[in-house]
């Protein structure tokens, strides 16, 4: 009796076992017989082991949060690794025209001789270049082992721009390149008048048809919207130009000068505005 009443008490335990920890069970002694039986049956209980005893250490270093430490302390390992190899910085070259100074560039750099070369931040030190007023656009490389290289395209001087009594030097795109001398730039083009800057390259342009003209000027004054005066002879001579015809009223001009010598006459104003007339004012002199 004692032996059957032990007997139906295992089965009891045995039914009352967890279906999930049974199945687990099921399956290990599964795969045991099977990599038994099979090479590949072994290579792949080995694989699931080696990949759980994997899976338990990442999360049992993530949960105690040495990970952060690790990584560091790797890229600490591999820097150092590196600059004894010679991968410090030995050498800062500088390549432009001359007109950002050196020493300019020096001071908004983050990094120095005998920094790690894969510190340097290549486009955070672009960004911070291009703030300089003569810069235009940077280029910044790391030359393996131990060099940087800062290669520099100058804003050109373009035009000098009048406005509200300020004369200031521009650029091609009508922006104000600050620092820049009048005196180093005499001979620029000006042009006067609030939004003359912006307009200036392509009336620039328009006048490169017309040479003997653009010759003669002293001055573009921007009127309003596509509509110039040129001020020619010293002073002397203010032409009027077309709104909607520019080129009409310069062909016009040209003619006139080579039919009737109309630039060396003492002409105050000639007005071209009307494509059908032509309206001129003598110069105004002390006396009159």
């Amino acid at each position: 009796m004692a032996k059957m009443t032990n007997r139906q008490g295992s089965r009891k335990s045995l039914k009352s076992t967890s279906p999930h920890l049974k199945g687990a069970r099921n399956w290990a002694s599964a795969q045991v017989r099977l990599a038994s039986y099979s090479r590949l049956g072994f290579i792949r209980l080995s694989a699931s082991i080696i990949f759980t005893l994997i899976i338990i250490t990442f999360f049992s270093l993530w949960i105690g949060g040495f990970l952060p430490d690790i990584k560091k302390y790797s890229q600490e390992l591999k820097r150092d690794s590196l600059m004894s190899s010679g991968f410090s910085i030995s050498k800062i070259n500088v390549i432009s025209k001359g007109r950002v100074p050196e020493e300019d560039i020096r001071k908004i750099l983050d990094f120095k001789n005998g920094d790690y070369l894969f510190d340097v931040k290549i486009n955070e030190t672009q960004k911070k270049i291009e703030t300089l007023p003569w810069v235009k656009r940077v280029l910044v490389r790391r030359l393996w082992p131990d060099q940087v290289v800062i290669q520099i395209v100058e804003r050109e001087p373009f035009a000098l721009w009048q406005y509200e009594g300020k004369v200031e030097v521009i650029d091609v795109l009508g922006e104000v390149i600050e620092g820049a001398s009048l005196n180093e730039n005499p001979n620029l083009n000006l042009f006067v008048g609030k939004d003359a800057a912006i307009n200036a390259v392509k009336i620039n342009k328009t006048m490169l048809d017309f040479p003997s003209i653009a010759a003669r000027i002293d001055s573009f004054i921007y009127v309003s919207e596509n509509r110039w005066d040129i001020v020619m002879n010293g002073g002397n001579t203010r032409v009027l130009l077309s709104q909607h015809d520019l080129k009409g009223s310069l062909s016009m001009l040209e003619e006139l000068h080579s039919e009737r010598d109309i630039l060396n006459l003492k002409i105050g104003i000639i007005d071209l505005r009307l494509k059908d007339r032509l309206s001129l004012s003598h110069q105004q002199t002390d006396s009159s």
